[in-house]
């Protein structure tokens, strides 16, 4: 008798801890979630603000206004790593002629 009573108590106390581990791994998957959430938001803000100070640079210089819209290079312009050496890191304005995902399709 004395052994059934220490064995219902144990799988009652397993029972208990199953229970407990499983809340604690959820409150922590629920945690990382919400962190990959203000992630995304986060870089879709600044991925935002990049798009725009691009298209501003372009609107106020001519050499990049005839490069986009009449596809004319000025002799002046630099294009990293076809007529110039590419700097690391550096500010650079991506031209695209019609709209494109630059990320890959993975």
């Amino acid at each position: 008798m004395k052994v059934l009573s220490l064995l219902i108590q144990n799988k009652l106390l397993m029972a208990i801890l199953a229970g407990v581990a499983s809340i604690g791994s959820f409150q922590f998957w629920q945690y990382n979630q919400a962190q990959y959430a203000k992630f995304i938001s986060d870089s879709k803000i600044n991925c935002g603000v990049d798009i725009e100070l691009g298209e501003d640079a372009v609107k106020r210089s001519p050499s990049l206004r005839a490069l986009k819209y009449q596809n004319k290079r000025l002799s002046g312009l630099e294009q990293p790593g076809i007529n110039s050496e590419s700097a690391s890191p550096g500010a650079y304005v991506m031209l695209l002629r019609s709209p494109a995902s630059t990320l890959p399709p993975s």
